[in-house]
């Protein structure tokens, strides 16, 4: 098992032998990473961002070289700017956009190539509040075309959010479905992307889900996927898949 928790100090991950004890540990607390993407999202949410990285001599420092701090898998909507939301710019991430922050084939290589060609450390699931997708998901009617077949990959997050919520039904549901496709999202690249979990295995990357609040700006860190130590010992052989990119059980 393996966790993810985020504190005012910075980003720790821990791992866990399956008997309990911590068998292995990665502190970032205070990294520049870590600061830096706090800080910013800190700055973004005061309204006082710095825009740095965003002149001509970052344009003419990057031409030619680039070397992003994080791959961020995030939400098409026009109001989740995401350089923005972390107070960065030219060159500081490598900014994958599909609405419902979903993962299908061009979403996946894209995150590969950061992760893996380009080595960024940390990958970012990030969705957002009053998401338009999840929305629509939660509706019993999908819109037509492609649009709907985008749409049915967020229905699986509908049905487990009505399973650890019963009592509740359409808006109310929404924050639930958010978070659970998150983590599908988070569970889709575990499972689909050898390159990911090659770079998580040797503690290169560390994964993380988040949620962009559109009205204060804030990032609700989320931490690791829960099941992610057991799906990388599912595809190293060392056990098993009762059924393959599916959840196997609900959260």
């Amino acid at each position: 098992m393996s966790f993810v928790k985020w504190s005012g100090c910075g980003l720790l991950v821990f791992v866990f032998s399956s008997s309990g004890g911590a068998v292995a540990q990665t502190q970032l607390t205070r990294g520049p990473i870590v600061i830096k993407l706090q800080e910013g999202n800190d700055r973004w949410v005061a309204g006082k961002p710095l825009h740095a990285n965003l002149d001509a001599a970052r344009r003419k420092a990057t031409a030619t070289e680039q070397k992003p701090i994080a791959t961020v898998l995030a939400c098409s909507d026009s109001r989740v700017p995401v350089e923005a939301i972390f107070d960065l710019g030219i060159g500081d991430l490598v900014v994958v956009r599909v609405y419902g922050n979903v993962t299908g084939p061009s979403e996946i290589a894209s995150i590969e190539q950061g992760v893996g060609y380009l080595g960024t450390p940390m990958l970012i699931v990030l969705g957002h509040s009053s998401c338009s997708a999840a929305e629509a998901a939660i509706e019993k009617t999908p819109p037509p075309g492609a649009l709907g077949e985008l749409i049915g990959r967020i229905k699986p997050s509908v049905e487990d959010a009505q399973k650890g919520n019963p009592h509740l039904q359409g808006k109310y549901l929404l924050p639930a479905v958010v978070k659970f496709n998150v983590r599908k999202s988070m569970e889709n690249l575990l499972r689909n992307s050898a390159e990911v979990r090659k770079q998580i295995a040797d503690l290169k990357l560390t994964m993380v889900g988040g949620i962009y609040d559109l009205e204060t700006g804030k990032i609700d860190w989320l931490g690791a996927h829960p099941d992610q130590t057991s799906i990388l010992q599912e595809a190293a052989g060392e056990k098993k898949p009762a059924n393959p990119g599916e959840p196997k059980k609900d959260r």
